[in-house]
């Protein structure tokens, strides 16, 4: 306990932490002060100014279905101009349509926090990474361990530490963005059906949000302890995202690999976040008005994520305390 006492107070004690935090805080303000800048309650002008738009919108589609039938009965191929046989069904226009734009509570925070889920994560991330590296090359772990020589216990204190640090943030940031969210739809928007399932739901939306920063502080925690060094996490980050994210899904669309973006971590990222996330397959060459043309497209679900993400920062994990057990720390 006075190990994980003194760990505490050196994480929120260090300049980065502080940094880090005050950056976090202010990403999330300026996404709550950007969603009610933009929500603008409709007024009667706006509706009415909005139905007519509507209108001319309904005459457009509707002169659109004269002329495609039109040209049907003249014989002329219509297939690269309209929809198959004239079908305009699928085409709703409402006057909301054409409304400003109104923050709804209900639809929006959880994309917000779909959204602060990449600012906790970056937080996570360069939070362990720094913890750990900075002990390294200062020489702070050799010192560390004259007072406490049992290695895995320093390293499970600091990674215990760290986690707990960044869930803590994690959940009080959250949490000020939704009561921001809140104040924006009393006042400059509507909150909708708020019903217990919302609420529920946007529990496990916060809940993988805040999972989703620990994981990544974990691997930048490991990336860091296995290269001894702050920048060793930092470039290794860049050099998957330019090298994987970027270059490997260029040359495996060049070589037409069905799906390229199953192989990179942000789509597994976001099936985790989303709880399902669909991978468009390529287009084929079907009959004008099949819907059932085509590859079905490529799901990753949630616990396909889980697996994926859970099964690499495992791997990292192990070959930091690993490497922590065999190598001299001076």
């Amino acid at each position: 306990m006075r190990l994980l006492r003194a760990e505490w107070s050196r994480l929120f004690a260090r300049r980065l932490t502080r940094v880090m935090i005050l950056l976090l805080l202010g990403g999330l303000a300026a996404i709550a002060v950007g969603s009610a800048v933009d929500s603008h309650r409709p007024t009667v002008s706006d509706r009415a100014t909005a139905k007519l738009r509507a209108d001319d919108a309904r005459r457009f589609y509707e002169r659109e279905r004269t002329d495609c039938e039109q040209a049907r009965d003249r014989g002329e191929d219509i297939t690269n101009r309209y929809p198959p046989n004239c079908d305009f069904s699928r085409v709703t226009v409402s006057d909301d349509d054409y409304l400003p734009h109104q923050f709804v509570f209900r639809t929006d925070v959880p994309i917000f926090i779909t959204v602060a889920a990449g600012l906790l994560s970056l937080f996570g991330f360069l939070v362990g990474a720094s913890f750990v590296g900075a002990e390294w090359t200062s020489g702070g772990m050799a010192n560390l361990l004259l007072w406490r020589p049992r290695r895995w216990a320093v390293l499970t204190a600091k990674l215990v530490t760290v986690l707990l640090g960044v869930l803590l943030t994690s959940v009080l940031a959250l949490g000020a963005l939704v009561g921001a969210f809140w104040f924006t739809a009393r006042y400059r928007g509507m909150f909708g059906a708020l019903t217990r399932g919302f609420w529920e739901s946007l529990a496990l939306t916060g809940a993988r949000a805040v999972a989703f920063g620990m994981v990544a502080a974990v691997a930048g925690f490991a990336i860091a302890s296995l290269g001894r060094h702050t920048a060793m996490a930092l470039g290794a980050g860049l050099a998957y995202a330019l090298v994987v994210e970027v270059g490997a899904r260029i040359v495996l669309s060049a070589l037409e690999v069905a799906n390229p973006d199953r192989y990179a971590l942000s789509s597994y990222a976001a099936g985790w976040l989303e709880k399902r996330y669909e991978l468009l397959a390529p287009a084929a060459d079907c009959a004008a008005g099949d819907p059932g043309c085509g590859p079905a497209p490529y799901v990753i679900t949630w616990q396909m994520s889980a697996a994926v993400l859970g099964a690499i920062v495992l791997v990292l994990l192990l070959s930091a305390y690993v490497s922590m057990r065999r190598r001299d720390v001076a």
